[in-house]
């Protein structure tokens, strides 16, 4: 494979349901996304066989790791195991923009 430039991520990402829009690239080994939740946005429970890292950009935004939340913002990273079923909550006010890295098995 060689290098490439890839899609500018400033216009509209895909719809990705209840306020939240996915900006996508996938290669062969990992998936690396820009997620943009809209305040009061949701992302419903869901598990991967992969482990995931986000990383805030803006906003705040909390997350449940199982049952345990977690209150992210801009700078923090959290991992997420693989199998544990984990869901969103973007803050009522400001929002969240985040990066998503996983690792395609």
């Amino acid at each position: 494979m060689s290098a490439a430039v890839l899609p500018d991520w400033r216009g509209p990402g895909a719809e990705g349901g209840g306020g939240t829009a996915f900006h996508e690239i996938r290669t062969r080994s990992f998936v690396f996304a820009r997620i943009e939740m809209a305040p009061g946005a949701t992302l419903k429970v869901h598990a991967h066989a992969e482990e995931q890292l986000f990383y805030m950009l803006e906003g705040s935004l909390t997350y449940w790791v199982g049952e345990e939340p977690h209150m992210l913002r801009a700078g923090d990273v959290l991992m997420v195991p693989s199998g544990i079923a984990h869901r969103g909550e973007a803050d009522a006010a400001t929002g969240a923009v985040f990066l998503e890295v996983k690792e395609i098995l």
